[in-house]
Parts: C-alpha cells; sequence; structure tokens
C-alpha cells in the first residue's frame, strides 16, 4: 500500500493486539487512526482522539504533491480526506482537538464534521501535543 494506507496497516497491526485501546492521532496520525476506524470498525478500540489533524488538508501539502501519494492524500480537498469527512463514527468513539491556531482555514470548517470537536488555546499547530496539563483533562474527561 501507498500513502496513508501504509501507516492504516500497521496501526491496524497495533490496535489488533491491544483491545479496547484508547488511540490518540497527532496531525496525519487522526487521519490514519480514523481511516483505520472507516476501514475495520468502531468496535477495535475505546477512543479516537485526534489532535491538530488536518481533516480538511493541510495547505502546505499542496506544494508537495510531487513528493508522494502521502501528500497527495492530505493536500485540501483531496478524494482521500473528502472521504473521510464523510464517516459518521458512534459519537462516543470520536473526539477532535484543534488549537486556536488552527482555527485558520480550512480548519474553520470544523463545525461540518459528525463528531464532538473541542477547541483548546495553544501557540501553534505543533506545540499543541506538548500542552499534556490540558489534553491529559480534556482526555480524561472524555473517557468517563
Amino acid at each position: 500500500e501507498d500513502g496513508l494506507d501504509k501507516y492504516v496497516e500497521m496501526t491496524r497491526q497495533l490496535i489488533d493486539n491491544y483491545p479496547n485501546a484508547l488511540v490518540l492521532g497527532f496531525s496525519a496520525g487522526g487521519v490514519v487512526a480514523l481511516r483505520y476506524a472507516e476501514r475495520y470498525g468502531w468496535k477495535n478500540f475505546r477512543k479516537i482522539i485526534t489532535i491538530a489533524t488536518p481533516l480538511f488538508g493541510s495547505p502546505p501539502a499542496r506544494f508537495l504533491k510531487s513528493r508522494g501519494e502521502t501528500y497527495k492524500q492530505l493536500s485540501p480537498r483531496s478524494d482521500y480526506l473528502d472521504n473521510l469527512l464523510m464517516i459518521n463514527p458512534p459519537k462516543e468513539k470520536v473526539l477532535s482537538i484543534f488549537s486556536e491556531f488552527d482555527l485558520k482555514a480550512p480548519f474553520k470548517n470544523m463545525s461540518t464534521l459528525n463528531w464532538p470537536v473541542m477547541v483548546v488555546k495553544s501557540k501553534s499547530h505543533g506545540q499543541i501535543h506538548s500542552d499534556y496539563k490540558i489534553l491529559e483533562s480534556i482526555i480524561n474527561d472524555s473517557l468517563k
């Protein structure tokens, strides 16, 4: 498999060994986790929490299309992401967390997602995973 689906298969090998797992997907890892669930079912894990995931595409990716399938898939309006955005997961199975920084286009469309979304204060897309005290509280609350 090419592109992100290669990582979906790697994720499957991990999740299949840990039933009822909590899956945290940072950035493109969130796309991979959601694609895994779409492909193999929602029962195989406890919950997916995506963190700063470019569900509507990563604007820099469109400039890197010549770099391979993964970049094409992460480009805004790619068929790969458009198909992913149409999923309708069980509400208790998915939470997407974005930073305030992520509210810039194309993330402004996040109100169209078919699952819960939260926005946290963070200085940048890359720093959100470093703000572990904020994330820890949100993650713990979402598992109750």
